[in-house]
């Protein structure tokens, strides 16, 4: 429905009787600039659908002057939406810290411009987990008095910022050395409960994220087999590191 040559069809063309008397050559003339490879194989998708139906719906007359107005706004809003999202693209790469989250694995225009916007310079956060905090990746633990009874997923945090890491984490997986850190990750996290299956990858881009201060200094890919984060002590505060680093964040009280 969204595909310019669609909308110029409907722009033109609002019912079926319409579309059926403006014939074949006409409608793919019409269509293949918006659709030069995919015109004639659209309309005769349009001739056959138009052959199957059998039902006359009341009001298709009046609809037929409706529909041409809907495609026209249809068409501008994505217009518009192009527009935005250029621009965002050149504001993300104006800002001096766009090139260090760029070059995280996983980090896309759209995702990066949303952590910019919700995470800033990361001098906010003193550290990984008080970021991972505020974006509700750090499972808080289910207590009863003095017991510990495991983890539960967070539901609070900035739900728009968790979104954005929780996609630049799956789409991270592509990236060999973050899908052996998965992997690594992957047998502790079938066996505790986690608030989804690519918060390792998640809090990894929050440590990374929290670290990345410097406009000059890329992303470095850390190696898997790298133990050297292993024995961080725990920051003070509401959320804290366990002493696996940032591949295991824990909620304090």
């Amino acid at each position: 429905m969204q595909h310019p040559a669609v909308l110029r069809l409907l722009d033109q063309f609002g019912s079926p009787a319409q579309i059926r008397n403006a014939g074949r050559r006409r409608l793919i003339t019409l269509i293949r600039p918006k659709a030069p490879r995919m015109a004639e194989r659209l309309i005769d998708d349009v001739f056959t659908a138009l052959d199957e139906q059998t039902v006359l719906v009341p009001g298709t007359d009046a609809a037929s002057l409706i529909f041409p107005s809907l495609a026209s706004s249809l068409q501008a809003v994505l217009d518009q939406r192009k527009l935005l999202a250029h621009r965002i693209a050149e504001l993300l790469e104006a800002h001096p810290l766009s090139k260090v989250l760029m070059s995280m694995p996983g980090i896309g225009i759209r995702t990066g411009a949303r952590i910019l916007i919700d995470v800033g310079d990361g001098t906010a956060f003193p550290s990984a987990a008080y970021l991972a905090a505020y974006a509700g990746l750090a499972p808080p633990p289910r207590t009863s008095r003095s017991s510990i009874r495991g983890e539960q997923p967070s539901r609070r945090g900035n739900k728009q910022l968790k979104l954005a890491l929780f996609l630049s984490a799956f789409a991270a997986l592509a990236d060999p050395a973050s899908r052996t850190y998965y992997d690594k990750k992957t047998p502790r996290v079938n066996t505790t409960p986690r608030p989804s299956s690519a918060s390792p990858n998640a809090e990894r881009t929050c440590s990374s994220r929290c670290s990345a201060t410097a406009p000059s200094t890329n992303h470095q890919p850390r190696s898997p087999l790298d133990q050297s984060h292993r024995g961080t002590p725990p920051e003070a505060g509401p959320a804290a590191l366990c002493t696996e680093g940032p591949g295991r964040l824990a909620q304090g009280e």
